[in-house]
């Protein structure tokens, strides 16, 4: 069951493209056909499984479908909304079956399929060509081999019912199986399938039609269709007359006789659950800090002049590094599956404010941890929904600022620097400074004399309760969602910027990294802690002269560098740590960045750099400000992992 249901998940996400694009593109036949074989698919896989309630409705949207195909009926708003509709009632279904306590929406079930038999019935009384048409398409004859999983009944799959599946497709002229893979009798498990068919078919679907309805079997089973067409071109017409082809059929058909059973070739790709890789990505950590402890004994007890040690320790650390790369990529996934899944949420909320806007997607190929891709799906629904509400604005304004009378918001994303830029880009009426500091005075977030760069004010629309709409719609004007965008992009150690220009547009600009487990990091001492801070943010390190260093009275400390002045934060008082040295000059300058600003970090000393397996301190303690976890030195101790964009933060409150 919990194969169908993934499965039947990227059916529905491929349906529900499909239609986005259906509706841009209302004669492609070609895409009416794949749209017709999806829904087929969903009625056959679940009538495999048994979930009756979707079969029945997947097989009324497939009758809407086919007079769509056969042109019947012609595509319009009308039907693209209620193929959505049929779209949306399959997925509250197939909710249903994931979450016990999920309550299907029953007035939407019923009212979608009057709907569909509304138009169906509208169509019944067709022309006779077009009747004679469907029933005079070319019969063809295919041969399907399947060799059924030994597992398949632990799955809930029913070989029975693919068999009575087979027979609705067409006329079933012969019928084999094949005992070959039948243990003897004590050794035969009932919790084992030991099935082999072969059935030789004639119908009028078309071979990529036919290998549709086995999408689903192929996932735990073994497949083969062959087309037998040519072979049987001159018996076709007794074959659709239903007249007995047997002895034609015997000197055609290769049938596999027992012993003789053809080797049907395995799919070379297999589907691993996420908590798997999360099982494998954590046995990986904990052989990095394995290693580092290894290095770190070795060290302590002077071993490293053996030649033939050192060398099998650098072998070991090779053969690591590419463990944990390939493990890494195995969690990587093309971030395109996510934004497609947005141009349906835009075209509803379009639709409801009577605005007219076009999603543009790019950078679909950009690779990004799952578990990371997951977790920035909410914040990126709550800003494209922000985008659309305060953003774009309705044709007739956008006509009297000279612009389109369509929206245009852009979705990319790219590398830079070891980390995903993610932009959220629209071309609308961009943010209103006046009204963020009465909104934000109203609230009491800032005080009359609050006075900030263009860019502190723009960021008050993350703070908690803070609105600029001047109405409460079901999508926004509530003052909730933007601090919490902030607050789960930092959770994933990651930071959001806005640039954003009257009546042109926002550009909301988020930045994260390719994964949260493993980072190279540079190891640090302030007095007796050791911090790791992420090697991506590093610019340099630097030791001042005394005449570099600047002080200024309620400014705190500068420090010089090549003519450019940036301030001075001492780690240690940043986090209360009593540290060894006070002197800057004795000290080291760590040089770092985040996106909007450049600081110097006196730390005591660097130790080198490592990488670092990343532990949450949120689970394990509580949530830190300017950290971003800790994680095991090789020589057992707790080092903290440095936020860098988050101690900035901090730094200049």
């Amino acid at each position: 069951m919990i194969t169908f249901i993934e499965e039947t998940e990227e059916l529905l996400e491929n349906l529900e493209q499909n239609l986005l694009k259906l509706e841009e593109s209302p004669g492609d036949k070609e895409l009416i056909n794949e749209t017709f074989r999806l829904m087929h698919t969903i009625k056959g896989s679940s009538g495999l499984v048994a979930c009756n309630n979707i079969t029945d409705f997947a097989h009324q949207a497939e009758d809407l479908l086919e007079q769509v195909r056969d042109d019947l009926l012609a595509v319009n708003n009308e039907i693209i909304d209620i193929l959505f509709l049929s779209h949306d009632v399959i997925k509250d279904m197939l909710a249903s079956l994931i979450n016990e306590g999920h309550q299907m929406d029953l007035e939407r079930i019923n009212s979608t399929k009057q709907q569909m038999e509304k138009l169906i019935n509208n169509n019944i009384t067709v022309s006779d060509d077009l009747i004679n048409t469907k029933h005079n398409q070319q019969e063809n004859v295919y041969r399907i081999i399947v060799e059924f999983n030994n597992e398949l009944f632990q799955t809930g799959t029913d070989p029975l019912l693919l068999l009575r599946e087979i027979k609705g497709l067409g006329k079933v002229l012969e019928v084999d199986t094949v005992l070959n893979r039948i243990p003897d009798f004590f050794e035969i498990d009932p919790e084992q399938c030991y099935l082999t068919i072969e059935e030789t078919i004639s119908t009028n679907l078309s071979l990529a039609e036919l290998r549709d309805v086995f999408v689903f079997v192929e996932i735990d089973s073994m497949v083969k269709i062959e087309d037998l067409t040519k072979d049987y071109q001159g018996n076709i017409a007794k074959i659709s007359a239903g007249q007995r082809t047997s002895d034609t059929l015997s000197k055609k058909a290769k049938v596999t006789k027992q012993g003789d059973s053809k080797t049907i070739q395995e799919k070379s790709t297999i589907k691993v659950s996420t908590n798997k890789l999360e099982l494998l990505m954590n046995s990986v950590a904990e052989l990095v800090i394995s290693q580092a402890r290894v290095k770190e004994r070795i060290s302590q007890r002077d071993l490293n002049e053996d030649q033939q040690l050192s060398a099998a320790l650098e072998e070991v650390d090779k053969k690591i590094h590419y463990l944990q790369e390939e493990v890494m990529k195995s969690r990587m996934v093309p971030i395109g599956n996510t934004f497609l899944r947005f141009r349906r949420l835009v075209r509803d909320l379009a639709q409801e404010q009577n605005k007219k806007i076009k999603l543009i997607i790019k950078g679909r190929e950009t690779e990004l941890d799952k578990t990371i891709i997951e977790k920035i799906a909410d914040p990126l629904k709550h800003m494209l929904r922000n985008a659309v509400d305060h953003g774009i604005e309705l044709p007739e304004e956008r006509l009297a600022l000279d612009k389109p009378a369509v929206g245009t918001i852009t979705l990319d994303a790219y590398h830079q620097e070891g980390n995903i830029i993610i932009e959220i880009d629209d071309d609308g009426r961009g943010l209103d400074k006046k009204k963020i500091r009465k909104s934000a005075l109203k609230k009491g977030l800032i005080r009359n004399d609050f006075s900030s760069t263009e860019d502190d004010i723009y960021n008050l629309i993350f703070e908690a309760g803070l609105s600029t709409s001047e109405k409460i719609t079901e999508t926004s004007g509530r003052g909730v969602g933007m601090d919490v965008v902030r607050s789960n992009i930092e959770a994933l150690r990651g930071n959001i910027t806005i640039n954003t220009a009257k009546d042109k547009g926002t550009i909301y600009k988020i930045k994260l990294p390719l994964t949260l487990a493993i980072i190279d990091g540079m190891s640090i001492v302030v007095g007796n802690e050791s911090f790791i801070i992420p090697i991506n943010s590093i610019i340099e390190f630097y030791q001042p002269s005394a005449e570099e260093i600047k002080s200024v009275t309620g400014s705190g400390e500068s420090v010089c560098i090549r003519g450019e002045y940036l301030n001075l934060f001492r780690l240690s008082k940043l986090f209360n740590i009593e540290n060894k040295v006070l002197d800057p000059t004795k000290g080291i300058l760590v040089i770092l960045k985040d996106d909007r600003r450049k600081v110097g970090l006196l730390v005591d000393k660097i130790l080198g750099q490592q990488q670092a397996v990343v532990k949450s301190l949120e689970d394990n303690y509580v949530n830190v400000p300017g950290l971003a976890g800790a994680t095991i030195l090789g020589n057992g101790k707790v080092a903290m992992i440095i936020d860098v964009s988050s101690l900035m933060k901090v730094a200049f409150k």
